[in-house]
This record gives C-alpha cells, sequence and structure tokens, in this order.
C-alpha cells in the first residue's frame, strides 16, 4: 500500500556556498509563507526553424542551457544564539557585504550588534525544497545569488514581512534532510520607530522598502548547459511609505528635495525584545533595522489620500551615492557601537541579536 502525501508539509534550507558549485556550507531551516514557496526552471528551447518546403513553423528543437528563478515570502525574525537570522544572510548576499559587514558585542551583555553595507565580495547560496515528504519530488538549486528584496510592515497589522528572488542554475534531484528550527521571534510592525530627513516621526502608518540588481548569468564554452558565473548590476533601492498628514514638514521634505537640501536619512528600526531605545541596548534587546543614509524624497509624487477619516500622505525614498570622503556618517548605532563614520553604502541593515559571529 502506498502512503499518501502529506500535502500541508513543506521544508526549505539553505546554505552559504564557499564558491561556485560548492555544496558545503552549513544548512538553514527558512520558515516560508504557506504556498508562496517558487521554483521556476527554465531552459533555452533553440529552435529549427528554416524553411524548407512544407508550411511549417518548426523542425526541429533543441535543449539550451538551464537556469532557475526562486522566490518565497516570510517573516522576518530575530535568529538565535545558534544561528543569525535568514533574512540577513540573503541581504548579506544581496548586498555583497563580505568585509563590509560587521558585528560588535554590546557592552556586557548577550546582545550583539551586526551591521550589512553594500560590498564586493561575491557568494552564493545553495537552496533544498522539500514538499509532501515525498523524497522522489526534492530538489536542489546551486550557485544561487539574490537579486530582489521587499520588506513590507503597517504598524496596526501584523508582522514585518519580506519576499526574496534569488536566481540559480538547474534544480537537481536530491533527498532532503530536516535540519534543525533556529528561527527567533519575529517583529512587528507596531514595533517600527522611523527616521525622514525632517527628524523622527510617530505618523508612519506603513512602508515597503525594495532592494533590486540585475542577475546576469554568464555562459563560457564548455559543453556545459550551466552558467559559469553569474553576475550583479548595481543596487536600487526604494521605500514606499503611508503617513497620517497632520504636520507640515512631513511634505515640506517632499517640496524641497535637492542635491543640497532636505536629503537625508529614511530608516525605520523594529525593536523587539524589551524594546530599548537605539543605544540603550541590554541583554535583552533584538532590532531589525534598514534605511538609507542619504535618500531623495523627488523620485514620485507626493500623494494626498482623502479617501479615510484621517488624510494620508503617500511619500517615495530612493537611495542616493555618497562620496567616500567627507560622507555622513551610518545611521544606526547601540550601545557602545558608534554608528559608522565616513560610510559609503547607499543602505545599511542592522540586527541586533544574541548570536555571535558576524555573517
Amino acid at each position: 500500500m502506498t502512503t499518501p502525501a502529506l500535502s500541508g508539509r513543506e521544508e526549505v534550507q539553505i546554505a552559504v556556498e564557499t564558491s561556485i558549485g560548492a555544496t558545503g556550507g552549513a544548512l538553514i531551516t527558512v520558515p516560508v509563507t504557506s504556498g508562496s514557496f517558487s521554483g521556476e526552471e527554465h531552459y533555452e528551447n533553440v529552435r529549427d526553424m528554416g524553411r524548407r518546403g512544407p508550411d511549417v513553423m518548426d523542425f526541429r528543437s533543441g535543449r539550451g542551457v538551464g537556469w532557475s528563478e526562486i522566490s518565497w515570502d516570510g517573516i522576518v525574525d530575530e535568529g538565535n544564539a545558534t544561528r543569525n537570522a535568514v533574512v540577513g544572510t540573503l541581504l548579506d548576499n544581496l548586498l555583497s557585504s563580505g568585509g563590509n559587514a560587521s558585528v560588535a558585542r554590546i557592552g556586557a551583555t548577550a546582545a550583539y550588534d551586526h551591521r550589512l553595507r553594500l560590498g564586493t565580495t561575491k557568494e552564493y547560496i545553495r537552496v533544498r525544497h522539500r514538499s509532501f515528504a515525498e523524497s522522489s519530488i526534492d530538489r536542489q538549486f546551486l550557485d544561487c545569488r539574490v537579486s530582489e528584496m521587499s520588506f513590507r510592515w503597517n504598524a496596526g497589522e501584523g508582522a514585518v514581512e519580506y519576499s526574496v528572488t534569488l536566481v540559480g542554475q538547474a534544480p537537481s534531484a536530491i533527498t532532503v534532510a530536516t535540519v534543525a528550527d533556529h528561527s527567533g521571534d519575529h517583529f512587528m510592525g507596531w514595533q517600527g520607530i522611523v527616521a525622514l530627513p525632517s527628524g523622527a516621526v510617530t505618523r508612519l502608518i506603513s512602508g515597503e522598502f525594495n532592494i533590486t540588481r540585475s542577475a546576469e548569468r554568464f555562459y563560457g564554452t564548455q559543453n556545459l548547459r550551466t552558467y559559469s558565473d553569474i553576475y550583479l548590476g548595481p543596487v536600487e533601492a526604494t521605500c514606499a511609505m503611508v503617513l497620517d498628514y497632520n504636520v507640515v514638514t512631513d511634505i515640506e521634505d517632499f517640496r524641497g528635495f535637492e542635491a543640497s537640501a532636505n536629503q537625508g536619512e529614511v530608516s525605520v528600526q523594529f525593536n523587539g525584545g524589551d524594546g530599548d531605545a537605539e543605544g540603550s541596548e541590554d541583554g535583552d534587546s533584538r532590532r531589525f533595522a534598514i534605511g538609507f543614509p542619504n535618500a531623495s524624497l523627488g523620485d514620485a509624487p507626493a500623494v494626498l489620500d482623502n479617501s479615510n477619516t484621517n488624510v494620508r500622505l503617500g511619500l517615495t525614498a530612493r537611495a542616493m551615492h555618497q562620496a567616500a570622503t567627507g560622507g555622513a556618517d551610518g545611521i544606526f548605532s547601540s550601545s557602545g557601537n558608534a554608528a559608522t563614520t565616513d560610510l559609503t553604502s547607499p543602505i545599511e541593515i542592522q540586527f541586533v541579536t544574541l548570536y555571535t559571529t558576524t555573517y
């Protein structure tokens, strides 16, 4: 008798590859939103369309090079003392952080301040997927790079959520064994503390950060259908926000944007644990923070929405480059760990967690 499949069961794991084609690295369980995982398998279909008499369009088809596009949704959690937060691993890959990733202990506490910034280190991720508890359909995607991530929240609803898209090799069959779950508590929308160029605001209702890089697959003539490498283009980062509009400085930030004025920090930090404010953390502190040190609010129209009981203002921020010499300081700090000076990254990420090792 055949054992029926458990249709609700699914498991996704990732591991950081030391080099392209490597299959080592510690596997990490990724909690994914039910039904959100997608692994599209692609092959170039090379068609022979040469005219040779019959009124037929296609005569032969040959399978060319292959690749995959993988995506899923999840919630941002803090990890635990054994493993960094999964979202940080994905962001580290997207930003090529490498040498621009850092970690510092916060005083004599059990909390550690992790920072991620744009770098030049090329890393890859291995993705494993099992569904329905049937090993015959388990699959693995090697040599993946993250090409897009988005983070969204609503102060009055639910958790801080994310979506991720990766490009990888065509999948191969594998038996996926269960690994330990090291996820921690997740961050909530109401925990957010927001800053705009005019200063901190308490009127942000909801928002979404988007970070995107083009992913270009490189194929060499090696009698292989797999790509030899994958390159990421420049980082493009934006943030869409909805505010309760009752203070004129919110729209003045938009009206005054230019190269020399009203360009500055746009960020949000979600304080978990005991909710300590930035710069006053203790061993119970947890944080996920994301922001642009130097942002312009002139990327899209300012929209006043009168369809609700309260008037709402929609603003869009775009991350800008800043020069290395004389550049602004980083936007995040912690107790005993100051903001990075002369920061050149257009985006900065901070995790305050129990885990001791850098990404």
